[in-house]
């Protein structure tokens, strides 16, 4: 599985020092491949994170709305190719660390990936969403860096 995501938001939204809120909008692109089950899917989000800031070490707690739009495409045993387009809505609650100066971070995170609804887009007999080969992960955990200017 292959991820990437990127947002730009509002920092310091508070004006303090030791506590902060910010809002963030971003989107990001995935590719999962499975035997013969592919996954493209894109992601846009809106997100806060609330927390407190120390000299080098922040934490916090974050909320992420999202949707996420699937192309998905699969072979049956026998060999018959099928696609099916799909869009999930998401609620995400997260936790957060940043470690780092004052401009660059490293960032673990873990949390939640409630699925609220999902919207079907293309008709096919077999359909990918009622089968054992779909599957969404609750508990998601990642590293990343954050940057500011």
């Amino acid at each position: 599985h292959k991820y990437v995501e990127g947002a730009i938001g509002r920092f310091n939204l508070l004006q303090s020092e030791k506590t902060f809120l910010e809002a963030f909008v971003g989107g990001g692109y995935g590719v999962a491949d499975e035997n013969n089950y592919h996954n493209k899917y894109s992601q846009v989000f809106v997100q806060g994170d609330f927390g407190q800031r120390l000299r080098i070490f922040d934490w916090g707690v974050s909320f992420r709305l999202s949707s996420a739009f699937h192309q998905f495409d699969w072979q049956d045993d026998y060999g018959k190719s099928f696609s099916e387009d799909y869009a999930q809505f998401h609620v995400e609650p997260m936790a957060f660390c940043r470690v780092g100066g004052e401009h660059f971070k490293f960032v673990p995170k873990i949390g939640l990936s409630l699925p609220i609804s999902t919207s079907k887009f293309s008709n096919v007999e077999e359909n990918i969403l009622d089968s054992d080969y779909y599957r969404t992960t609750l508990l998601h955990v990642s590293v990343g860096v954050h940057y500011s200017f």
